[in-house]
């Protein structure tokens, strides 16, 4: 009697035993990379918007004639006659400018730095912007701009 061409139960339950160890490791060693992956991302993402604030940012301070912290807010006169204000807001950091003064509805985030607070410090003819994660410790480094006038901000 002939056997019958084919496997055999026991045989097909054994490779797919194996399939699965195979897939289960590989699983192992793809996940975790996939993590650092999406957070080297999240990260570099976090650094271009750091970036893009520090170049908005120390265009606003180079071209101040006049400055002051408020209640938190950094208040700038620039040389065009142009008033840019800057807050931290719902762990954003938002940016308003008019001609005269900053109302609270003008302002607008200026990136997507969500989850950031920081404060403003004016010494002299120098600005600092200090960013401190919410709710730890500071990962941004701080942004100092010092006004191309030598004129002394308040």
């Amino acid at each position: 009697m002939r056997r019958a061409g084919g496997f055999t139960l026991v045989e097909l339950a054994v490779a797919g035993l194996l399939a699965a160890i195979v897939a289960l490791m590989a699983a192992m060693l793809f996940v975790p990379a996939v993590r650092m992956w999406q957070q080297a991302q999240q990260a570099f993402a976090v650094q271009g918007d750091h970036l893009a604030v520090r170049r908005v940012f120390l265009d606003d301070v180079h071209r101040a004639v006049d400055g002051r912290v408020v209640r938190g807010e950094l208040a700038l006169r620039r040389s065009d006659g142009l008033r840019v204000c800057y807050r931290f807001r719902a762990g954003r950091l938002e940016r308003a400018e008019a001609r005269r003064s900053c109302r609270s509805d003008a302002f607008a985030a200026l990136t997507t730095l969500n989850g950031y607070a920081g404060r403003f410090e004016v010494t002299g003819p120098a600005v600092r912007l200090r960013f401190t994660r919410l709710p730890g410790d500071a990962s941004l480094p701080e942004v100092y701009a010092v006004t191309r006038a030598a004129a002394a901000l308040r």
